[in-house]
């Protein structure tokens, strides 16, 4: 089987995109028509002189229920729990320790609970509720400006501006006075990354128009609106995104 060369790859992931916009189309109608129940809208059909009362089963249900499944996944418990593949102590210490690191990067997100119980409460409304969790790189730029600097400072300003973050210093400007000393320049910049869990509003989230679920999908994933900065700072190169 020949390789696929890049325009094909970009092609059938064009087309197969358009077919999962086009299947959320229908999915976001469906999910529109859920929320209005859930919050006793009209449904338009009224007739003038007869009652139009909207009945608040729907949101009555959906409130009386959220309590048990907080307890559930928001409970004193982990939330995940991993299970060692034999009884090695040393495997048993290892998964008991996963369990705890999940558990603490998943519960020290400053708006954890409300990613959480917004994920819960979407799946009971509505045909599904989605939430992604993922390590996020970005970077950070500074500009570090010296005066009147000896020669032998500027190796010693270069070590101290490398810090455990640091990816990378440059020095773009080194200009020489009249005392033989320098004006020097530095631009620093700094990676880190993130955990993170966001929830996904159900009317961005696309996937392939036949899947039944992630596992058969040919295309799954989210639309999300980016700044031009935030794509330099997860080190897209500049020339791409113009």
């Amino acid at each position: 089987m020949a390789e696929m060369s890049e325009l094909e790859l970009i092609a059938l992931l064009n087309d197969i995109e358009g077919g999962a916009v086009s299947y959320n189309g229908s999915f976001n109608a469906e999910n529109e028509s859920l929320f209005k129940q859930y919050k006793a809208e009209p449904y338009g059909d009224e007739v003038e002189g007869r009652s139009s009362v909207v009945s608040t089963d729907v949101a009555d249900v959906v409130e009386s229920d959220m309590p048990s499944k907080v307890r559930v996944f928001l409970g004193s418990g982990t939330i995940a729990t991993f299970e060692p593949n034999n009884s090695n102590e040393q495997e048993e210490k290892e998964a008991e320790d996963k369990s705890k690191y999940v558990d603490w990067l998943i519960r020290q997100q400053p708006w954890s609970f409300q990613v959480i119980h917004g994920w819960m409460k979407d799946s009971s409304i509505q045909k599904m509720g989605v939430v992604k969790y993922y390590v996020e790189d970005s970077r950070t730029t500074e500009e570090h400006k010296y005066s009147n600097v000896a020669p032998l400072e500027i190796e010693q300003i270069q070590a101290s501006l490398r810090g455990e973050d640091v990816s990378k210093v440059e020095l773009t400007a080194h200009l020489e006075n009249d005392q033989g000393n320098f004006d020097l320049e530095f631009r620093v910049t700094t990676g880190k990354q993130e955990f993170k869990v966001v929830g996904v509003p159900t009317e961005n989230f696309l996937i392939s128009r036949n899947a039944t679920s992630e596992d058969d999908a040919e295309m799954i994933g989210d639309k999300t609106l980016v700044k031009r900065g935030e794509l330099l700072s997860q080190g897209i190169d500049r020339s791409i995104i113009d």
